[in-house]
């Protein structure tokens, strides 16, 4: 489990601060895409795309 905590931290801190702030609301703060938006003042479309690029990379 160490071992993958590590590995996810390792990756997120290689992503832009964008994507990597998007990923982390959603993944491991539990929000939805809209709740991001409204969070970040920010369209969906861009949130959506933040984290479509952050899941690529």
């Amino acid at each position: 489990m160490q071992e993958q905590r590590s590995y996810v931290k390792a990756c997120l801190a290689e992503l832009p601060n964008a994507q990597r702030l998007a990923l982390e609301l959603a993944y491991f703060g539990g929000l939805s895409h809209s709740e991001i938006a409204a969070k970040a003042v920010l369209s969906l479309g861009t949130v959506k795309t933040r984290i479509r690029l952050g899941l690529k990379n």
